[in-house]
């Protein structure tokens, strides 16, 4: 998953595809409790959480970086000994709770 509101990517290709405003709220918004996005990430057993706003383009070395250091955020205690893993933590774009400010 991408740290805040990083779903450029759907949110700029599914409206070529059809995509309507409402639809693409239903999917990635982050602030309804009832959209797919949140449901899929409350579902996860761990999220892992990327910072991809920072990275230069085509710099796969940053990619590789921000990957491996980023937070795995999950309670499944399969994952407790990954040094990153940190329990419920609230990132916006990475928790399921709606409506986290962006910081």
């Amino acid at each position: 998953m991408a740290r805040n509101d990083q779903q450029d990517f759907p949110r700029t290709i599914l409206p070529f595809l059809g995509a309507t405003n409402d639809q693409l709220e239903e999917l990635y918004s982050y602030d309804n409790s009832a959209s797919e996005i949140l449901e899929e990430i409350g579902n996860a057993t761990a999220v892992w959480c990327g910072d991809w706003l920072g990275l230069r383009e085509y710099a796969i070395d940053e990619v590789f970086l921000d990957a491996y250091n980023a937070p795995l955020i999950t309670t499944d205690p399969l994952f407790s000994t990954v040094t990153n893993a940190v329990a419920l933590a609230e990132i916006r774009g990475c928790s399921s709770t709606p409506g986290l400010d962006i910081s």
